[in-house]
């Protein structure tokens, strides 16, 4: 495994353990009214796919360090 993906994991296990928390603290604090269940539900839904979304997005526009070094300039 590269050091690139090693890194998206960290970043997606550690997005997604701050996320989920935070989606249900909203969803009990503006709705009391929803039942508990199904606000773990939806913030464990909207997490997966915030996490899929930010951690594609992360891998595919952080550098790796591989690329060759830039030509001319001073």
């Amino acid at each position: 495994m590269s050091e690139k993906l090693k890194g998206t994991l960290k970043y997606c296990g550690i997005l997604f353990l701050v996320l989920v928390p935070i989606y249900f603290l909203v969803y009990r604090l503006f709705w009391p009214e929803v039942p508990r269940n199904e606000a773990i539900n939806t913030s464990l839904m909207y997490g997966i796919i915030n996490v899929i979304f930010l951690g594609a997005l992360r891998h595919f526009l952080k550098r790796d360090g591989t690329e060759e070094p830039q030509e001319g300039g001073q």
